[in-house]
Parts: C-alpha cells; sequence; structure tokens
C-alpha cells in the first residue's frame, strides 16, 4: 500500500480512505518491504500495488520499477480508480512507459465516474500499450458498498473468518507489517477521525499484523499466520452486513454508522 487517502472518497471504504490524512509511505520504506518479501519468498503469484489511490503518490513509477525487479515473475497491477488518468496531459507518461516495460498492468474499479468515460480511458491506455483489466467481473459499475466492521469483538473469530472474502484474498504490506487484511489499519483510521475505541483493538494489534522484518519468522509462518483468523474477525459480522448505495463523501460529511454497523438505537 502506497498511502491511505483516495481521491475519489467513497463512502463506507474498507480502507477508510476519506477520512484518512494525505500521507506518503517513504519509497524508502517501500524497497525495504518489498526487498525483504523477495528474501522470503522466491515468488509471489499476484501483486498489486494499491492506496488509497497509488497514483497519488509521486514514486509510483520507482515503485513499480523495484516491485517487479524483486519479483521478475509476478503478475503485476496498480489498483486505481483511474480518474487522475483521464487528464492525458503527460503527467503520467512516465508511469505508463514504465508499466509497459515492466509487464505491469492496471486493475481498474468501476466507480460510475470512470465507468462513464470508459471508452477514452481505453483508448488512452491502448495508445501507451498498457494492459488492463475491469476489475468487476460482470462489466457493470460499482453501485453498492457494504460493510461489517463493530465496535466490539463480540463475534466468533473462526466463524466470521471462514465466511469473509478480505481475510483471505485481500492481504497487505503496510509500513513493515503484513496483514491479513488491512481492517486493523483502516480501525485505526476510524477511531482517530471519530475519536472512538474499537474495544480491546490496540491491546491486540500485534496478534492482527505481523513485523515483516522480524528475524526469526520464516515465509512459512507468515503464509499459515496471514491465512488464519486473527482477533480482528471477531470485530466482524457477516450476519448483520449493511449495503449502501455507492456515493461518495468529505471527510466533513462521514459519519461513523457509515463505517461501523450498530444496532438499532446503539449509536445514541
Amino acid at each position: 500500500m502506497t498511502n491511505l487517502h483516495c481521491n475519489s472518497s467513497c463512502k463506507s471504504c474498507v480502507t477508510a480512505s476519506p477520512l484518512a490524512e494525505p500521507e506518503f509511505i517513504s519509497l524508502e520504506s517501500y524497497q525495504r518491504d518489498i526487498e525483504k518479501l523477495s528474501e522470503l519468498f522466491w515468488h509471489v503469484c499476484r501483486f498489486r500495488i494499491s492506496g488509497g489511490e497509488p497514483l497519488l503518490h509521486p514514486d509510483i513509477a520507482k515503485m513499480v520499477k523495484i516491485t517487479r525487479k524483486a519479483f521478475p515473475a509476478t503478475g503485476l497491477a496498480v489498483q486505481t480508480n483511474a480518474l487522475l488518468l483521464l487528464k492525458d496531459d503527460g503527467q503520467f507518461d512516465e508511469l505508463l512507459d514504465v508499466m509497459r516495460e515492466n509487464r505491469c498492468g492496471f486493475q481498474i474499479s468501476t466507480y460510475q465516474p470512470i465507468y462513464d468515460r470508459r471508452e477514452k480511458l481505453s483508448e488512452i491506455l491502448l495508445r501507451h500499450g498498457v494492459q488492463w483489466h475491469w476489475a468487476q467481473i460482470s462489466g457493470k459499475p460499482i453501485e453498492s458498498f457494504w460493510y461489517f466492521r463493530m465496535l466490539s469483538p463480540i463475534n466468533d473469530m473462526e466463524q466470521q473468518h471462514h465466511t469473509c472474502y478480505t481475510d483471505k484474498h485481500c492481504h497487505a504490506i503496510y509500513k513493515g507489517y503484513a496483514y491479513p487484511c488491512f481492517l486493523p489499519g483502516s480501525s485505526e483510521i476510524i477511531e482517530k477521525h471519530f475519536n472512538v475505541k474499537f474495544e480491546g483493538m490496540a491491546e491486540n494489534m500485534d496478534k492482527m499484523r505481523l513485523n515483516l522484518h522480524d528475524t526469526e519468522l520464516d515465509g512459512y509462518e507468515i503464509v499459515k499466520f496471514l491465512e488464519s483468523p486473527t482477533p480482528m474477525c471477531s470485530y466482524c459480522c457477516f450476519e448483520k452486513l449493511r449495503t449502501t448505495e455507492w456515493k461518495q463523501c468529505s471527510r466533513k460529511d462521514a459519519k461513523l454508522e457509515d463505517f461501523v454497523i450498530f444496532d438499532e438505537g446503539e449509536e445514541d
């Protein structure tokens, strides 16, 4: 992950990007993490450079180079909403050249603003010889978001992990830590913005992520951790999952109930 803030600011974003302060991970930190991964794993099947919105990062082209050098055969993509590419003003020409030369494509989330202009975006990417695919298999725009976390760890950890897609397929590396999913990190953003606490989360954070640079760990232990339930799973409740219409929101207009499930009347 390159940064947590985003130019799309989707209501109920699982990464809590609308609430995140603008901050970029340093290129040195990113390179250190990628090189450590390459020491632990000789191959990674698929690697996505994501955010927030990674195209906001000033060193995104260098990050593509670093990742490809570390993993020559991985399926490499930049996950983006692609809105910044529509300017087509030369700002991303270097990035597009680097991506083409390093066999890196785009994974594009089809939010309505980009869906309505997908023909123009396709023309730009074809002109630069950069591959891409739409993240939504249906080929339709994203019409809704869903959220499922609670402020208290009252749910069965094993059961929620068994149900979860994110915990199995959305592992994250950020600032030296490996996360089965990034809900612990985004929950910290929610805590800070709304001045609330996820009960017991701070005390259990070390059980929800691994220090990638712990010299006692090997690749097998990291994979086992990423594939196992953690205390974060107890904050999730898929039985009470809420769906909300996709829309954008500002930091000022965001509400806690846009990100956290409450039982009826509990917000009060």
